[in-house]
C-alpha cells in the first residue's frame, strides 16, 4: 500500500487518525480509484470532549470543535494543551467547522437552527486561544457549515436544512447551494 494522506474526524468526543492509501500498483489519481482500491486505515484515536463538530491541525497541535468550545491537543502525545470556550449562546450558538490559515484557526460559525439565519467566520490565535476577530455575514441565506482557501480567494458554503416537519418525516438531508467566493 501507498500513504496518500492522512484525514481526521471528530466523532463522539473522540479525534480519529485515519491514512489513506491505496494499493501500490495503482498509478492514478486518489479521485479515479474503484471502491477496491483506496482504503481509510485508524491509526489512532485521541480523547477529545470537544470533537463533535470538527477537527483541524498544524504542525504540533489537534484543534477538536464543538458548537461553542474548541479544545487544543498535542499530536505527539494527546495531551489536552489549551482551548476557549464561551457559555452557551453567548456569543457563539454553532461552530461547525474550522480551517488553519497563517497561525490562525478560522471557524465557520451560525445560529442553526435559529432563524432569520445569521452566520459569520469566528477566528482564534492559536498560540494564545484568544477570540481575536470575526467576519459578520449579517443575514445570510442558509446557515455557513464550512469555509476552505483556494488560489488567494475564501470559499464558503451555506447549507438549508429543510422544515422541521420534513425534517421529522425523512430525515434531514439539506439542500446545499454552490459555494460562494468571498473576495
Amino acid at each position: 500500500m501507498r500513504l496518500l494522506a492522512y484525514t481526521l474526524l471528530a466523532m463522539h468526543s473522540t479525534l480519529a487518525v485515519c491514512a489513506l492509501a491505496q494499493n501500490a500498483d495503482t498509478q492514478v489519481a486518489p479521485a479515479a480509484l474503484s471502491a477496491g482500491e483506496w482504503k481509510y486505515t485508524e491509526i489512532r484515536r485521541i480523547p477529545a470532549a470537544e470533537a463533535k463538530q470538527g477537527v483541524v491541525a498544524d504542525k504540533h497541535h489537534f484543534y477538536a470543535i464543538d458548537n461553542y468550545t474548541i479544545g487544543k491537543y498535542r499530536k505527539d502525545t494527546g495531551e489536552r494543551v489549551g482551548g476557549w470556550k464561551c457559555p452557551k449562546g453567548d456569543p457563539l450558538i454553532h461552530v461547525n467547522a474550522g480551517l488553519m490559515h497563517n497561525d490562525k484557526l478560522y471557524g465557520a460559525h451560525s445560529n442553526f437552527p435559529g432563524v432569520p439565519n445569521l452566520s459569520s467566520v469566528e477566528i482564534w490565535d492559536t498560540e494564545t486561544m484568544q477570540h481575536v476577530g470575526t467576519h459578520s455575514f449579517g443575514r445570510a441565506d442558509g446557515s455557513l457549515t464550512w469555509i476552505e482557501r483556494h488560489k488567494n480567494r475564501w470559499i464558503a458554503c451555506f447549507v438549508h436544512y429543510g422544515s422541521e416537519k420534513k425534517s421529522a418525516e425523512r430525515g434531514p438531508r439539506p439542500r446545499m447551494d454552490p459555494p460562494c467566493r468571498i473576495r
